[in-house]
């Protein structure tokens, strides 16, 4: 199986004095640029973040959007009635994540895949460890910068 390998770990909630867990969709928003961590973990709990549990959906959409991500596309079958629901653009063609790290060299994004939000600054992940290469998109937000 091949991974990728992060090109830096970026923010972690103990760079703030916080205690977090499964905080990966506060951790991409922070990676990109658009927010310092503490405030994205602010705007996510009011969104409906449970601490230390994972980000849900509606919450991760809205913030995402809030935050400037103007190109916004959902991959995959399963996916069109989210893209219908939050009116973004959808591909019903699947997407690895090796294959969006090859389409996209320059800019800043986060990635969603099953269970995990990662962020990508101009072709390289920027995340606490390795990931499958051959992971599918469920969503990509880009960001300004």
């Amino acid at each position: 199986m091949k991974y990728i390998v992060p090109k830096s770990i970026g923010y972690v909630p103990s760079d703030f004095g916080i205690v977090e867990k499964n905080d990966c969709a506060v951790r991409a928003i922070a990676n990109v640029g658009a927010y310092p961590y503490p405030m994205a973990l602010k705007l996510m709990a009011q969104e409906g973040r449970p601490r230390g549990r994972g980000t849900p959906w509606k919450a991760l959409d809205k913030v995402y959007k809030s935050a400037g991500a103007f190109d916004i596309t959902y991959y995959g079958e399963r996916m069109w009635w989210l893209s219908e629901k939050h009116k973004v653009s959808f591909r019903s063609q699947g997407m690895t994540l090796e294959t969006f790290l090859e389409r996209h060299p320059k800019g800043r994004y986060v990635v969603v895949v099953t269970r995990h939000a990662v962020a990508v600054v101009d072709g390289a992940i920027v995340d606490l460890g390795r990931n499958k290469a051959g992971k599918r998109l469920m969503a990509s937000y880009q960001f300004e910068g």
